[in-house]
């Protein structure tokens, strides 16, 4: 909860925001008018026509005090802000715009999201709060973004307009020779934007008006707040944020002195926006849609959607009518609808009328709207009417049923695949078990952990914006070592030797070496440079990850703790995602500091418990000089069996058991891989029988998961063991985190990110041979078996058919395999398995990969047996009948089908495995 401003009420208007009454003595002085948000409606109807006529009066003599001159509202270059009513604030990483598998930017993507709102007339390209401050960079450097133009360009193809967004209060960060309003003029010719969002400001200074002025066309200008009315002339667009109205409506004070100065209301931490929307309506105004504020959303409900979608086709059907019509606020209605509070605007043009009603009561209304035309409008509703020059009247029914807000979406913690690979020396190793961690940060409007902060709060300003929180959290540490300082340099460059790293992006990678090595002299220090995926591919390597924010925390308390040199943040593994925005938590802090201003990341050294919620980006934008990371193993926990345990013939060096001495337990461990260059951590499950050789079962996880998974199908398997079903087997369970754990068990030759690994050579031929030559097996085919669920039963598929020299039966639970193509929806497409080049998917990958391939070159001479199963409620059940029916009509292959009553998940898996491993390993095979 976040403690109140005691000085006010949040979620009630400031006296700023409240609109100003109009004085109706025919001799009142109304420049008093001059400054107002919204100029308030008369509480009584009967002050109405003086109340209009004041208006009428005010602005004419506002426009003779300012010399008002319309210019620039008469200039066909920017006269598309005149109709610019839908415009969306857009995170540029955010994942309605940014393709965050293929990496680019998506023009279709973000006008498809906002269809349910009406579509978009424009959008601000927002780019740099809330990570600005981070480190040097200043706010032009962060729109130096690959791709950025393409979707610009892109927009404009689709009718789209695009403003940036200028930052006045950016001074502590890297400063040039040229100024502010120089550098706006560089980026906007560059990206070739039509307007510019002027944050936290009223009005452009002299200076940049002057330079934007010098360009043809002249970007359109848009304050975050009330216009001044000499700006009127040059800034053609403002928001109406946090204007206060009346109970009946007001008119917006700038779009009444300038009936084509477009207004776009916005309330932007409401769930609620049913107020503003009928402000809009009578005023004839836009809206802003912003619908995730800085990386929080604020989802809109249906009702308000509909509503907005409504009022913009009406807007584009009439839209001269709304721009230069006659324009008569509070207009009169019928006796009944004006006694019930019905009220709005009538727009005249040509003989054609509009009528832009609404009705700010709670009771619906039933009844006569005009002479002769009736309607109904509910509590709170908008509505319409036309009257065609012909005289034909239509009532257009605007706002949707009410309905009630849902929950806002809380950001979802990805989940840590472990990594147990070999600890570094010196690693620090936190006590492991329950304890509570102190974590301290600063609000600002991201928050931290929670969804959104200041729902329905009013303009949230300082001290409640930026105070500063701590929050005590239980958390649990699993047993981890976690390295004692920062990756450096040259671990880094060794890294790159040993593999060729190289991401699909290498836009700032590593930007402080010279020539692909570190500068000599600077071995030792932390690496930098490198944003979460390149952190994740060395670790991956190194057969570690990064440490979560908690694990960090709690290392960092423990004797042997380094920061390293030069200070920087450091990644960590506590990633979040909302189907919109992704970020993770930054520990540690760095040498650099930002100053001046509030709106930056706290920079300089941090303590431990300090947390900052920093919103990922892509194309390299993510790679800093004040960022770098660490890396983490999981050390394995004691889970005792209840069977006896056999050693093994040869315990590997680099095994870490996790049982005791008596017991049996698993055995997690790492094989060397010549074709990853990296090493393979696998579990080993010694089933209950007598000591010596024993046949293989090779079990393959699904996607996202990891090797602590499949327990439950080993204990089937030990089931099966002791009810002597099948023979004693040594179970492997390789781990496979390559491709974010969607590898799909294959060769990828995928250069994206995560680059694509020869996952299936890895297996097939490095672990293989070491489990051979380190444990009792029996090396043979006809004692080797191959199994898997879900994407490990698509590659236990695709390893019995392509290596019957290795595999002699298979059990495939689930299997995602697809023939001739993976589904359209399916994640087979989307990290790279069946990749070439920068392409994630490419559809003749696959199909060269497929078993309808393997099944046309299969051996017969090397016989296998296939048991396919798959559950009722799932769709893969179609799949795995095809790949059956494929796979029964070829020589050498005896395959048995099982659809069982189930779903996609582990108990389906289980049941079928017992009965598949009794076909492919039992004693009647």
């Amino acid at each position: 909860m976040i403690p109140a401003d005691p000085s006010r009420d949040p979620f009630a208007p400031r006296p700023i925001d409240l609109p100003a009454q109009v004085p109706l003595e025919p001799d009142a002085d109304l420049s008093v008018l001059d400054e107002a948000k919204i100029l308030a409606a008369p509480a009584d109807p009967a002050d109405r026509d003086a109340w209009r006529a004041a208006l009428h009066r005010w602005r004419a003599e506002a426009r003779a005090r300012t010399a008002y001159d319309d210019a620039s509202y008469r200039d066909a270059t920017t006269g598309w802000a005149t109709t610019a009513w839908n415009v969306a604030m857009v995170w540029i990483w955010d994942e309605v715009v940014r393709d965050w598998n293929a990496e680019r930017f998506d023009a279709d993507r973000l006008l498809a999201a906002y269809d349910g709102f009406g579509g978009l007339d424009a959008v601000v390209l927002w780019h740099a709060y809330p990570v600005i401050g981070v480190d040097p960079r200043n706010q032009f450097d962060w729109y130096d973004v690959p791709g950025i133009e393409d979707l610009v360009r892109d927009l404009h193809a689709r009718g789209v307009r695009v403003f940036l967004d200028y930052n006045p209060w950016d001074v502590g960060t890297r400063r040039t020779e040229h100024s502010d309003a120089a550098r706006v003029v560089e980026v906007v010719t560059r990206l070739g934007a039509d307007g510019v969002f002027l944050d936290t400001l009223k009005e452009g200074d002299p200076e940049l008006l002057g330079a934007l002025g010098g360009l043809e066309p002249r970007p359109v200008l848009e304050g975050e707040s009330r216009v001044p009315l000499v700006r009127i002339a040059d800034h053609q667009a403002s928001w109406a944020q946090w204007f206060a109205d009346s109970p009946t409506p007001g008119v917006l004070r700038a779009r009444w002195f300038e009936q084509r100065h477009m207004m776009h209301h916005t309330r932007r931490w409401n769930r609620d926006h049913s107020e503003e929307l009928r402000s809009a309506w009578v005023n004839g105004a836009g809206v802003l849609l912003w619908d995730v504020v800085f990386g929080v959303r604020v989802d809109w409900t249906e009702r308000d959607r509909a509503t907005l979608r409504a009022m913009r086709a009406t807007y584009r059907e009439h839209e001269a009518v709304f721009t230069d019509g006659d324009w008569e606020p509070l207009t009169p209605l019928a006796a009944e609808a004006t006694s019930a509070g019905i009220a709005g605007s009538r727009w005249s043009l040509d003989g054609r009328e509009v009528l832009t009603l609404v009705n700010p009561t709670e009771q619906d209304y039933g009844g006569p709207l005009l002479p002769g035309v009736d309607a109904e409008v509910a509590a709170g509703g908008l509505v319409g009417v036309l009257r065609g020059s012909d005289g034909a009247v239509t009532v257009l029914p605007i706002s949707a049923p009410a309905g009630e807000a849902g929950p806002p979406p809380v950001p979802a913690r990805q989940p840590v695949a472990p990594a147990y690979g070999i600890p570094a020396a010196e690693a620090v190793r936190p006590t492991p078990g329950e304890r509570t961690l102190m974590t301290r940060w600063r609000q600002r409007e991201t928050g931290l952990y929670e969804a959104a902060p200041y729902v329905d709060d009013w303009k949230p300003l300082p001290p409640r914006l930026h105070q500063l929180r701590e929050e005590e959290r239980a958390v649990r540490i699993r047993p981890v070592a976690v390295d004692r300082s920062p990756v450096t340099n040259g671990d880094f460059a060794a890294f790159v030797g040993a593999t060729g790293y190289r991401p699909a992006t290498t836009s700032r990678l590593l930007t402080h070496w010279s020539d692909g090595r570190p500068v000599p002299g600077t071995e030792s220090e932390a690496v930098r440079h490198v944003d979460l995926a390149d952190a994740r591919a060395y670790a991956a390597w190194r057969g570690a990850r990064l440490p979560t924010e908690d694990e960090w925390q709690a290392a960092a308390g423990e004797a042997g703790w380094t920061r390293g040199d030069p200070l920087v943040w450091e990644w960590t593994e506590s990633e979040h995602r909302d189907g919109r925005t992704r970020w993770v938590v930054l520990k540690g802090g760095s040498w650099f500091a930002a100053e001046g201003s509030e709106w930056y990341v706290d920079g300089g050294p941090q303590p431990p418990e300090w947390s900052v919620r920093y919103l990922l980006t892509q194309a390299g934008t993510s790679r800093s000089e004040c960022i770098g990371f660490r890396c983490a193993v999981d050390l394995p926990e004691v889970t005792p069996m209840s069977a006896p345990m056999s050693a093994p013939t040869t315990a590997p060096s680099t095994a870490s058991s996790t049982g005791t001495a008596g017991t049996a337990a698993d055995v997690v461990a790492v094989a060397p891989s010549g074709a990853l260059g990296e090493t393979i951590t696998y579990r080993l499950h010694r089933t209950s029988g007598p000591d010596g050789p024993r046949a293989t079962l090779y079990l393959l996880h699904g996607r996202g998961a990891d090797l602590h998974e499949p327990t439950p199908l080993l204990e089937a398997i030990d089931t099966l063991v002791e009810a002597g079903a099948v023979p004693p087997l040594l179970v492997v369970v390789p781990d496979a985190p390559w491709s974010d754990r969607a590898s799909f068990y294959v060769d990828s030759a995928f250069s994206g990110t995560p680059v694509g690994r020869p996952v299936e050579t890895a297996l097939t031929r490095d672990l293989v041979e070491h489990v051979d030559a380190t444990y009792a097996a029996l090396a043979d085919r006809d004692h080797r078996f191959v199994g898997g669920y879900s994407m490990g039963g698509a590659g236990a598929v695709r390893y019995v058919l392509g290596r019957p020299d290795l595999f002699s039966g298979c059990v495939a639970l689930s299997p995602a395999v697809f023939d001739p193509l993976p589904w359209k929806e399916s994640s087979t497409r989307e990290f790279g398995a069946f990749g070439r080049g920068v392409e994630a998917f490419v559809p003749e990958v696959y199909e060269a990969l497929g078993y309808a391939r393997q099944l046309a070159a299969f051996d017969a001479a090397r016989p296998v047996r296939l048991f396919v199963a798959a559950g009722d409620r799932e769709d893969l059940a179609l799949e795995a009948a095809r790949l059956h029916d494929r796979a029964r009509r070829v020589d050498g292959i005896e395959s048995q089908l099982r659809i069982l009553g189930g779903d996609h998940d582990l108990d389906l898996w289980t049941r079928a495995l017992l009965e598949g491993m009794a076909f492919v390993a039992g004693a009647g095979r």
